[in-house]
């Protein structure tokens, strides 16, 4: 009887051994991540973020589609404003793409360099460019971005004429401003995407650098957009 105890109680305890290892390797296997997290911060005691993979910042909640090519443009992922209620400025940024991004709140000169640690390998990106897929068109003089505008805004003047008769009047005053006061005046700054489909007949993104920041801005007609809930 005693030997029959013991016998079940040695099992017993076998058992849980097993299964506290199974449950160590599971987690392991989980939340290696989480792990990564916590060892930097008992070494470098900072905070520490991980950037979000592409498919979930292409994702968000919404989508924006171009009217003309029905290609994906942007999500509200991405940081951006409106700007004189006819353009979302989105701002973008050059990532590793497939690389873990620990941001760990130093100087990276002081951890020897912001790519420290990365394969040499590795692809630097435009994170909006490369999650929708968009296409560089190059830079656009004054003549040839007029030429794509003249038929593209005309497209998003007769979508309005349909769908918001009294955006119509609003969006051409507007847009025409914003092009001959900013996007004219700094044509050499700007490099033009289109969105996968390679349509120069449908929304290009128009891309440049302001002041300081490292960061380009990808800027867009609003009105060209339809926004698509995910």
């Amino acid at each position: 009887m005693a030997k029959s105890v013991l016998a079940r109680g040695i099992s017993l305890v076998l058992a849980l051994a097993v299964f506290q290892c199974s449950s160590a390797i599971s987690s392991l296997h989980l939340s290696g991540a989480s792990q990564l997290i916590a060892t930097h911060q008992r070494i470098h005691g900072s905070p520490v973020s991980i950037q979000p993979s592409l498919m979930r910042l292409r994702g968000g909640l919404s989508l924006y589609k171009d009217i003309v090519s029905g290609d994906e443009m942007v999500s509200d992922s991405f940081p951006s404003q409106l700007v004189d209620d006819v353009v979302l400025k989105v701002e973008t940024k050059s990532i590793i793409k497939d690389a873990l991004q620990v941001d760990t709140g130093a100087n990276a000169a002081e951890e020897g360099g912001e790519d420290e640690g990365v394969d040499d390998q590795a692809e630097r990106v435009n994170d909006v460019v490369d999650a929708f897929r968009l296409q560089s068109m190059g830079a656009f003089d004054k003549k040839g971005a007029m030429t794509w505008l003249k038929g593209y805004l005309k497209a998003i003047k007769e979508h309005l004429e349909k769908e918001n008769p009294e955006r119509s009047a609003v969006f051409q005053e507007k847009s025409q401003k914003w092009v001959k006061e900013f996007l004219l005046k700094n044509i050499k700054d700007f490099e033009f995407y289109t969105g996968p489909s390679f349509d120069t007949e449908g929304a290009m993104g128009m891309m440049t650098y302001e002041g300081e920041n490292p960061n380009p801005f990808l800027y867009l007609f609003k009105d060209g957009l339809v926004e698509e809930k995910c």
